[in-house]
């Protein structure tokens, strides 16, 4: 897998000529934000954008372009605002709210044809469907990843939290740092490597109704986040579009939502009121600040030994030769499977899911919850209960098969059959049948005197 940063124009226009290959209609770009409090009270530092068909992930410098990184066009006039707000381009967030709300109220741009892998998720279950889970709960609980890609998953998780997460001592202003720090790029590359593999594992488990359901819901979250009511980090951002309006996990009614609460819109219409006034103020004022590079500065300065991709590495494209820094110094290569829908996906990330049938218990489960379950209590209870069956009873009596009367039995009852008056005349008159089919179905013709 390649990893190209874009923080100039040129390059810039190298991934928008990329992208206009892409086939129309699949599910291709699956993308992430991140910037300090991402929202609208805050700002964008990098877009992710992980390109299934050829396996490549691009970080958009958003901090270092500004606005030019949605603004430039390559020579068929296509933009990446343009891109993103194309319903015809399919693009796949994780809980798509924040990052509309903040590419809306910093620059402009109203996302189209959004599918959120959050709501998949929590639409696909056959349990409550109250509350969301986060991204980290999905790729531990549903990727099937192997005990060692789990360690590598969490150890690259864990480092990224620890320069960020203020919890963990860590600061956002990190995503403005510029070059990026290594643990940065590996933990915004890891996110969007996975969405592919869980958008493919929900996408299955939806019928036609429910697929439906979700793809509405996305783009009610789409218009809410743009609206002026929408609040970036509400405490009602865990309860499910789905959630029970009455029980024990109903959803909670505050404020303004007890007066429409037997109405049916539980979102703002399109006509709602969108940010305006003093957002886009704050958007003039971060525009000012900003010292966007000029459209004719060229590339910038990169690692001396840049290396181009050749047409057999790009495999998927191969007019194209895209630029990319030495993974050594920009990111860790990843390697990849070679077989079938995990060649888009890192080998050592994910793994293809594999089941295991505990015999005792008569449960499937994910090969990776082997240990947990033998270890169990219910397990060991049932195995210690199996263990003081006699094995004269456990186990299944060993047949046997007359070749003269054409009769299976227990090897206990031989003697008997041996010595009895019906298999002695037969015996005596010669009856002796290979075929077993044959037999059944001349014994019921035999007429015995």
């Amino acid at each position: 897998m390649s990893i190209l940063i874009v923080d100039s124009p040129s390059l810039m226009v190298t991934f928008l000529d990329l992208l206009g290959q892409l086939p129309k209609g699949l599910s291709s770009l699956y993308c992430d934000l991140e910037g300090i409090k991402l929202s609208r009270h805050g700002s964008v530092s990098l877009l992710q954008i992980f390109v299934l068909p050829n396996y490549s992930a691009f970080l958009i410098d958003v901090y270092s372009l500004g606005e030019i990184a949605f603004t430039t066009a390559n020579a068929a006039g296509v933009t990446l605002k343009s891109i993103l707000e194309s319903d015809s381009t399919p693009k796949v967030f994780f809980d798509v709210r924040n990052d509309a709300d903040a590419l809306y109220a910093h620059f402009g741009i109203q996302l189209q044809g959004v599918y959120d892998v959050q709501l998949m998720e929590n639409a696909s279950r056959c349990f409550s469907k109250a509350k969301l889970v986060g991204l980290a709960h999905c790729i531990e609980q549903d990727s099937g990843l192997e005990q060692e890609a789990k360690i590598l998953w969490k150890s690259t998780k864990q480092s990224g939290l620890e320069l960020f997460a203020p919890e963990h001592g860590g600061s956002y202003e990190v995503f403005n740092i510029r070059p990026l720090p290594q643990d940065i790029i590996d933990y915004c590359t890891q996110d969007v490597v996975f969405l592919p593999v869980l958008y493919r594992l929900y996408s299955k488990k939806l019928d036609k109704c429910w697929t439906k359901k979700v793809f509405e819901e996305t783009c009610k979250r789409v218009t809410m986040a743009r609206s002026a009511e929408y609040d970036p980090h509400g405490e009602d951002k865990v309860w499910s579009p789905w959630a029970p309006k009455t029980g024990k996990n109903a959803r909670p009614v505050k404020g303004s939502q007890r007066a429409t609460q037997g109405s049916d819109n539980k979102f703002p219409s399109p006509d709602t009121k969108l940010v305006t006034g003093a957002m886009n103020e704050n958007h003039e004022a971060a525009k000012a600040k900003r010292q966007p590079a000029p459209a004719d500065a060229g590339p910038s300065p990169v690692p001396a030994n840049l290396e181009y991709s050749t047409e057999a590495d790009l495999g998927y494209y191969p007019s194209f030769a895209v630029p990319r820094c030495d993974l050594r110094l920009r990111s860790r290569p990843l390697p990849f499977s070679s077989a079938g829908f995990l060649a888009t996906v890192p080998k050592k990330i994910v793994s293809k899911r594999e089941d295991w049938t505990c015999m005792i218990c008569r449960k499937t489960m994910n090969i990776s919850q082997k240990e947990a379950h033998l270890n169990g209590k219910a397990h060991q209870s049932r195995e210690a209960s199996a263990a003081k069956i006699p094995s004269s009873l456990s186990s299944k009596p060993v047949k046997w098969t007359c070749t003269i009367c054409c009769k299976s039995m227990a090897t206990s009852d031989k003697t008997a059959h041996l010595g009895g008056k019906v298999h002695q005349k037969r015996e005596a008159q010669g009856y002796m049948f290979s075929n077993l089919d044959v037999a059944s179905s001349s014994l019921k013709d035999l007429h015995l005197s």
